[in-house]
């Protein structure tokens, strides 16, 4: 009976992973800002790098997201709180892969190899 346990136990955390594995790859939302996950720590959290090596800050990205995103508002404040370091919890996770799913579903954003 613990072993049945054990293995429903693990499944549910493979199919975790995957759920928030989209938050491990990077987007291409313009020619000059990238979505990206944070490589520091184990938590994905999402920032975004503007051009080629400019990491920005929330506010100077707000406008240029907005541009783009205009019907996902939700992002910049995901944004605002991974450049805080905190990590994402679950819910934030899980709200920021549906978004994240939605926007290459309406082709906003390219998923970069």
């Amino acid at each position: 009976m613990s072993t049945t346990k054990n293995k429903k136990k693990l499944k549910r955390s493979r199919t975790k992973k995957v759920q928030y594995d989209i938050l491990n790859k990077s987007y291409k939302l313009s020619d000059d800002i990238i979505l990206m996950p944070s490589r520091d720590s184990d938590d994905s959290v999402m920032f975004a790098r503007i051009s080629s090596d400019d990491v920005c800050t929330a506010n100077g990205l707000t406008g240029k997201i907005l541009a783009h995103l205009k019907s996902e508002p939700d992002i910049i404040s995901i944004i605002k709180k991974a450049e805080k370091n905190l990590a994402l919890d679950n819910a934030v996770k899980s709200k920021l892969t549906k978004i994240i799913q939605n926007l290459l579903d309406q082709n906003y954003i390219q998923e970069m190899n």
